[in-house]
């Protein structure tokens, strides 16, 4: 295969996109007509107050796509708003919708949104774990743009998060296939799809297969981008760190050192994408068994650049000291472990709200230091919150519930309350089994923990 230069790279994605908007009926972003959809009625009145009406949407609809990019991957969607961007995309929305009323209420006109700005609020509402919303908002863009890649993306990263996982492969699928028709098996965007596809194996311990696709994904962007940039190195990170599960840490550490030098290079050495990739090394070695007084420098460089880059009370900073935090404590330094936990626990609320899922993660690990120092009595109040908010988010049957269910059922069993804890793991018990099967690994520990106390 030819690698392209980036002049060259560039014109011909951009030749591309434009074809690819043109075949599967997206407008272009500057524009909110929509001939296909029929933005204006048969009784338009044009004139001034008319034409500044469909200004304004227009302008509303460049903020919102400006402020929110579609969900093209899994991680896409954990790219969560903080309060005030969240804020500001709910202002944009609600001028948008009641301007949208006012063409209809005092012009008769029925003006309808183009498809770039509704798949990107869509991806606000995935982002704010509105999963419910986000799927009938991508299921209503399907309706009328059935081959809308993006949106069949979307959609199926809802129900993978919904813990739908049969679903959610059937639509990934669809879009890689589409993309492929219609791009060329060796396109990018391939490469992106291919990679959302292996998140769903691999959260469903298909290791094998989502190998495959990672690799296949790795090519196509050595191919287009060249070896040495820094998409290139979000390939590597990722095989690294399935290698790194499947006990090939020789090939995993090489992948990650080359991952990093990558990124350093091109971006030097005190970029985000730097923090991300000394991270994940950490996290490797700390699975491959490695001494962790190796990981621990990696990690508090990380956090170091995030702080540097961000500022100290970013939510990428919570999730630093979490990484940090859980380290320490595995190695018995849990008196530096938990301010570090309280510090990213105070960010997300601050930042997310205290009713987010990352507050429920940050609890989560709270609460599981403090069970180690022996304070269960402190700790069981986070873990209720923590299943409370998880619930809420993600609906009573989802196994992030459930592994709620379980660490909180622990709680209780440990202080001598087998009653209160019995029907809890049950319900946890169920859940994993109809989402896991009763032969997954995490459904065997459930059950155990449930006899244990008959």
């Amino acid at each position: 295969m030819v690698k392209l230069s980036t002049t060259h790279r560039i014109a011909g994605l951009l030749v591309l996109i434009s074809v690819t908007m043109v075949i599967i009926g997206c407008p272009a972003r500057n524009s909110h007509i929509s001939p296909e959809e029929g933005n204006l009625s048969s009784q338009a009145q044009p004139g001034t107050e008319f034409e500044k009406l469909k200004q304004r949407i227009t302008e509303l609809e460049k903020a919102i796509i400006k402020q929110v990019s579609p969900v093209q991957t899994h991680k896409d969607a954990h790219k969560t708003f903080t309060l005030e961007e969240k804020k500001e995309y709910q202002r944009l929305a609600a001028e948008l919708e009641q301007q949208k009323n006012l063409a209809k209420t005092k012009f008769n006109q029925d003006i309808k949104i183009n498809v770039t700005a509704r798949l990107s609020q869509a991806a606000a509402l995935l982002r704010m774990t509105k999963y419910n919303d986000a799927e009938t908002a991508y299921r209503d863009i399907l309706a009328g743009h059935p081959n809308n890649t993006d949106a069949i993306t979307g959609l199926g990263i809802v129900l993978l998060n919904t813990a739908k996982n049969e679903q959610a492969e059937e639509l990934l699928r669809k879009a890689l296939s589409k993309d492929e028709e219609l791009l060329g098996p060796d396109h990018p965007m391939v490469a992106i799809r291919l990679s959302t596809l292996a998140d769903l194996l691999q959260a469903t311990n298909r290791l094998a297969e989502a190998e495959t696709m990672m690799r296949r994904a790795l090519k196509i962007d050595e191919a287009s981008f060249g070896p040495d940039d820094p998409n290139v190195a979000v390939r590597l990170n990722k095989l690294a760190r399935l290698l790194a599960i499947t006990n090939r840490q020789s090939e995993a550490e090489s992948l990650i050192q080359r991952a990093l030098e990558t990124v350093e290079d091109s971006l030097g050495p005190n970029h985000p994408k730097v923090a991300d990739c000394l991270n994940d090394k950490a996290e490797i070695l700390w699975v491959t068994g490695h001494s962790l007084s190796e990981a621990e420098p990696l990690m508090r460089r990380a956090l170091e650049i995030d702080e540097a880059y961000f500022g100290p009370d970013n939510p990428k900073v919570a999730s630093r000291l979490n990484s940090l935090a859980r380290l320490l404590r595995s190695i018995g330094q849990l008196s530096e472990a938990e301010p570090l936990m309280r510090r990213g626990l105070q960010i997300e609320e601050k930042s997310k709200g205290p009713d987010h899922p990352h507050v429920a993660i940050q609890l989560n690990n709270l609460a599981g230091l403090l069970i180690t120092t022996d304070r269960q009595s402190e700790a069981e109040p986070l873990m209720w919150r923590a299943l409370e908010i998880d619930e809420n988010a993600f609906g009573p049957d989802h196994p992030k519930v459930a592994f709620r269910l379980n660490n909180l059922a622990g709680v209780l069993r440990d202080t001598g309350r087998s009653s209160e804890a019995e029907p809890l793991y049950q319900k946890a018990l169920t859940i994993f089994e109809n989402n896991f099967g009763p032969d997954h690994r995490t459904t065997r520990t459930v059950r155990n923990n449930l006899e244990s106390l008959k």
